[in-house]
């Protein structure tokens, strides 16, 4: 870095007096760097820099322990849910099984993902999942409801996180939040969201018409009902069996 031109063009180390430094004479002294005398950072670069102090007598410190290297970086990490998958609040997803929630996580090189977050929410009672106390509970902060997900993957590129589906309540809606921060303490700014109703009671059905035992000449349709409690999915998977044999005669 080139502090009188303000730009990286030197093949060789150079130094330069920092902003604002020592008092002459000081046995111990505080000192600092403003931007007026630092290069503008770039998203993605890598930087090293080293720092040296000079007694009165001439004797120059130890550079190896005065120097620091570090990337700078401004890029977004990003986060996906996989298991619930993505939806919309006006659309949740029918759900009757959930005991492990997933997804991916990933950020642009050289930054890397530091953790992923989650935040649960019982959508009916506005109550937030704690992992502390086992249970929905009521956050005065909805901030304070997230939490760290697990993982065992490198970098968070894979990370999920172990739920007790009896917490789970019938007929309840749900919603998953996740979101991603870096090394950097970059966070996402889109979370990656899920919303689904809880849903393990089985359909019923019901024939209107044809009526029990009755007789037909003529059967233009076969009708009838179907009810979920939970109102998820109705009408889904609804099959009819038709089974014929000989009526006796007179």
């Amino acid at each position: 870095w080139n502090n009188v031109d303000k730009q990286f063009n030197l093949d060789e180390e150079t130094y330069y007096d920092v902003t604002e430094n020592v008092t002459y004479g000081s046995l111990s002294d505080d000192w600092y760097v403003t931007g007026v005398d630092t290069p503008t950072w770039v998203d993605g670069y890598e930087y090293l820099i080293k720092v040296r102090a000079i007694d009165r007598a001439g004797n120059i410190s130890t550079e190896t322990v005065t120097s620091k290297q570090f990337i700078y970086d401004t890029t977004k990490p990003q986060v996906k849910l996989v298991i619930p998958q993505e939806t919309l609040s006006t659309s949740p997803l029918p759900l009757r099984t959930l005991a492990t929630i997933t997804g991916t996580a990933s950020d642009t090189s050289p930054g890397k993902v530091g953790w992923v977050e989650l935040r649960i929410k019982d959508t009916v009672d506005n109550k937030f999942w704690s992992p502390s106390a086992n249970d929905f509970i009521t956050f005065t902060n909805p901030e304070d409801a997230w939490f760290v997900a697990l993982t065992t993957a490198a970098g968070w590129t894979s990370w999920q996180y172990n739920f007790n589906e009896n917490k789970w309540t019938e007929g309840k809606t749900y919603s998953i939040e996740a979101r991603a921060k870096d090394l950097a303490t970059n966070y996402d700014n889109l979370y990656s969201t899920s919303y689904f109703k809880w849903d393990k009671t089985p359909p019923t059905s019901a024939i209107v018409f044809p009526e029990n035992t009755k007789s037909y000449s003529v059967l233009p349709s076969i009708s009838g009902t179907a009810k979920d409690l939970a109102g998820a999915a109705i009408g889904v998977g609804i099959f009819c069996l038709l089974y014929t044999s000989p009526s006796p005669r007179d």
